[in-house]
């Protein structure tokens, strides 16, 4: 059974406005950010997976001919959750609990994602 986490379930009288919001941003960008050198290596125009990861999640995934393999479509997702991640406590942006909690889910299951490629990946070894 998955429940919210208690970041998330004050009622809103407890949560002191979008500050508690941008907390959950921020520290879902920060855990994003640790994740980083463990998945990705940086390239002159971004990023890329680590090869081990991408042999990984492609192994029995040939895809089809002509489109981006499959280790290469969740590396532009988890760039684009990172993009997503800094629009905490910026100016111009507001931070609602709908955002938090997308932004949680997006976050935890993508973590998820990794550390069970992960797993893989050391029992292989």
């Amino acid at each position: 059974m998955i429940t919210m986490p208690s970041v998330l379930v004050a009622r809103p009288d407890q949560q002191r406005g979008t500050r508690r919001n941008e907390e959950v941003v921020t520290k879902c960008r920060k855990s994003f950010e640790a994740l980083i050198p463990l998945v990705a290596t940086q390239i002159s125009s971004g990023y890329t997976m680590t090869s081990q990861l991408a042999s990984i999640i492609d192994s029995g995934c040939t895809g089809r001919e002509g489109e981006l393999p499959k280790s290469e479509r969740i590396e532009h997702i988890r760039q684009k959750i990172w993009k997503l991640l800094h629009i905490g406590p910026h100016e111009g942006y507001t931070v609602t609990r709908k955002d938090a909690e997308y932004v949680l889910w997006l976050s935890l299951s993508t973590i998820r994602y990794y550390a069970m490629q992960f797993n893989k990946l050391s029992e292989s070894s």
